[in-house]
């Protein structure tokens, strides 16, 4: 799945209507994939762009914007935060292909490929540890 520059702005101008609606301040962009929607959300509010986490912000004031939820692990981390937005929730929207950004480079896209072969490879290799005697299903 592609998501191009036209969807892009349809998505973030959604995100950018709640968050409106919530009287979010600040935008907080996920390093690395957060960034480019954090900052497109934070000029379509005019609102501030956070480059750190202040935690002299109340949590309801800051939204933590990532560009993919997939397995929920960067959930997990800002859990403390209500108010958390992806482009593409994975789970949600039923998506089982890799989700790819107009901003991303053809060898980039491999790479972030090649990553998340291993990232599930690890997991696999984890929880069979657990389970002696079972083959891997790779």
């Amino acid at each position: 799945m592609k998501i191009d520059l036209l969807e892009f702005e349809k998505r973030c101008r959604r995100i950018a209507n709640i968050l409106e609606k919530n009287k979010v301040t600040f935008v907080y962009g996920v390093p690395r994939g957060g960034l480019i929607p954090a900052v497109r959300i934070s000029h379509m509010n005019d609102i501030a762009l956070l480059t750190t986490l202040d935690k002299s912000i109340p949590v309801q004031y800051v939204a933590i914007i990532d560009e993919i939820l997939d397995s929920g692990e960067t959930r997990k981390k800002y859990s403390q935060y209500n108010n958390f937005f992806v482009l593409v929730n994975k789970k949600e929207e039923k998506i089982n292909e890799w989700v790819t950004f107009f901003w991303e480079e053809e060898d980039e896209q491999e790479k972030k490929k090649e990553r998340q072969l291993k990232y599930e490879l690890q997991t696999q290799l984890s929880e069979k540890a657990n389970k002696p005697y079972q083959e891997l299903d790779i």
